[in-house]
C-alpha cells in the first residue's frame, strides 16, 4: 500500500458535470489526503492542465463539450511537462467500452457507483506508477549529468596526457642542450661576454625545465607506456645517443652488463630521462679531470626481485 504522505505530492483534478457527484468525488479524495480542483466537463478540465499541471484526472464518461475519452485523447496528445494518470468514470461495463477507454488514453476504470476504498485503491495505483515515472526521470538525470562530468573528465585526462608527453619531450633535448653548453664553458676560452651569454643561456634553460615539469604535473594520471624491456638494451641505446659528447669529452666509457637479467615492464621514456640525469651529473663531477671513466653495470642480486644498475664515475 502506498504511504499516506504520498498522496498530498499530488494535485488531482476532477472533471464531473453532475454536481452531487463532483461533490461526493471532491470530499472522498480530500478525505484521503489529495488536493483537489474540481471543473464540469472535459473543455474546462484541458484548459485547467495547460494553465496548473494535475499528474492524476479523474474524469466522467459522459459529459457535455467534450466527453471522458475525448479529454484522454487530448491529453495525451498534449505536450505537458509530465505523464498524467487518468481514472475514467463510467457507468458502462460491455468489453467494447473498456477498449475505447483504454484506446483513447485511459490508465484504468472504475465503474460507477463506487465505494471510497475502492477509489482510494485506484489512485494509489497511479500514485506508485507516478512515483516511478519521477524515478525514472532523476535517474535519467543523474545518468546526464555523470556522462556530462566523464566527458568533461576525458578531455582533461586528454590534455593531461598531452601535456605531460610534451614535458616529456622538451626535457630531453633540454638535458642535452645544458649539458653542451656546460661543455662549451669548461673547454673553450671565453670573454666575460661569452661567459655572460652562457649563464643567461643555462637560467632560461632552468626556466624551461621548471616550466615543463609544471607541464607534467597537469596530468594527474600521467601519460605513461609500461612495457617489458630489456635493460641493458636501453642502456646501449643510452650509450649510443650520448657517443658524440662522450668522445668530446674525452670519456672512457666501460659496460659490465649482466646476461642473466630477465625482461621487466618499465616506462622506456622515463627511464632514459633518469638515466640522462645521472650521467649529467657525473659529466660535472669529471670536470677538469685528466682522466675521465664513466662505468655502467648491470647485475641481479637477487633473482625475481630486482635489477640493480649501477653507474659511477671517477
Amino acid at each position: 500500500m502506498q504511504a499516506e504522505s504520498d498522496f498530498p505530492r499530488y494535485p488531482v483534478l476532477v472533471a464531473e458535470d453532475n454536481k452531487v457527484s463532483r461533490l461526493f468525488l471532491e470530499k472522498t479524495l480530500s478525505q484521503i489526503g489529495y488536493r483537489v480542483t474540481t471543473v464540469h466537463n472535459g473543455m474546462e478540465a484541458m484548459a485547467a492542465i495547460k494553465q496548473q499541471f494535475f499528474p492524476i484526472l479523474v474524469t466522467d464518461w459522459m459529459m457535455p463539450a467534450m466527453n471522458g475519452p475525448e479529454l484522454c485523447r487530448k491529453i495525451r496528445k498534449a505536450n505537458l511537462p509530465g505523464y498524467v494518470y487518468i481514472l475514467l468514470l463510467t457507468a458502462k461495463d460491455a468489453t467494447e467500452d473498456i477498449v475505447t477507454g483504454l484506446e483513447s488514453g485511459a490508465d484504468d476504470f472504475l465503474k460507477k457507483p463506487f465505494m471510497q476504498p475502492e477509489l482510494k485503491a485506484r489512485l494509489s495505483t497511479g500514485v506508485r506508477i507516478l512515483n516511478l515515472e519521477r524515478n525514472l526521470k532523476n535517474t535519467l538525470q543523474e545518468l546526464e549529468t555523470t556522462r556530462d562530468m566523464l566527458v568533461q573528465s576525458e578531455k582533461l585526462a586528454a590534455i593531461g596526457q598531452l601535456a605531460a608527453g610534451l614535458a616529456h619531450e622538451i626535457l630531453n633535448p633540454t638535458n642535452i642542450v645544458s649539458m653542451r653548453l656546460h661543455l662549451l664553458k669548461m673547454t673553450e676560452t671565453l670573454s666575460s661576454r661569452g661567459l655572460e651569454a652562457i649563464g643567461t643561456c643555462k637560467e632560461q634553460l632552468e626556466r624551461i625545465v621548471q616550466i615543463t615539469k609544471s607541464l607534467g604535473k597537469f596530468s594527474r594520471k600521467p601519460c605513461k607506456s609500461i612495457e617489458p624491456s630489456d635493460i641493458n638494451d636501453l642502456v646501449f641505446h643510452i650509450l649510443h645517443l650520448m657517443g658524440p659528447q662522450l668522445n668530446f669529452e674525452d670519456i672512457n666509457t666501460s659496460t659490465g652488463l649482466s646476461n642473466a637479467l630477465p625482461l621487466i615492464p618499465v616506462d622506456r621514456e622515463m627511464f632514459e630521462e633518469v638515466i640522462l640525469n645521472i650521467i649529467s651529473n657525473a659529466f660535472s663531477a669529471m670536470a677538469g679531470q685528466a682522466h675521465k671513466e664513466l662505468v655502467i653495470e648491470t647485475d641481479l642480486p637477487a633473482p625475481g626481485k630486482c635489477i640493480r644498475i649501477r653507474i659511477a664515475d671517477n
